[in-house]
């Protein structure tokens, strides 16, 4: 199992609504290595289905942006946080299963099959020592 102090750690980076269409394509790779990758990831949750119901979601509420107006923002808004916390959950998951690797190379080759980002914090832990 990955030491606390070493384990590395998922991570997703997003950027609030200015960028929502590369948060949806980025949460879709997501999807996509996890579904690809059950063996690893048997009952992801949420549901990857859940995860999906939410982004086409957020992507139509995008879309009514073109031809709303105020209101539509704030939906789309709502229809983000609701992804993003979907996400989040499904990160969590992910991180719980690549702690309990067998060791941190385990650890990073699960993360990596998932989609999301690595950090490595045994790498992190040693350049810190050396300086």
């Amino acid at each position: 199992m990955a030491t606390l102090n070493k384990r590395p750690k998922v991570i997703f980076s997003v950027s609030k609504p200015q960028r929502t269409n590369d948060f949806i394509i980025g949460v879709r790779t997501i999807i996509w290595c996890v579904g690809n990758n059950s063996t690893i990831f048997p009952s992801p949750v949420p549901t990857l289905d859940y995860i999906a119901e939410t982004i086409a979601s957020l992507e139509t509420a995008e879309m009514l942006i073109k031809v709303g107006g105020e209101s539509s923002i704030a939906e789309r808004n709502l229809k983000y946080d609701i992804a993003l916390n979907a996400v989040k959950d499904l990160l969590g998951y992910i991180q719980n299963i690549a702690d309990n690797a067998q060791d941190e190379d385990a650890a990073m080759s699960i993360i990596n099959a998932s989609g999301f980002g690595l950090i490595d914090t045994a790498a992190k832990l040693e350049a810190s020592v050396v300086r």
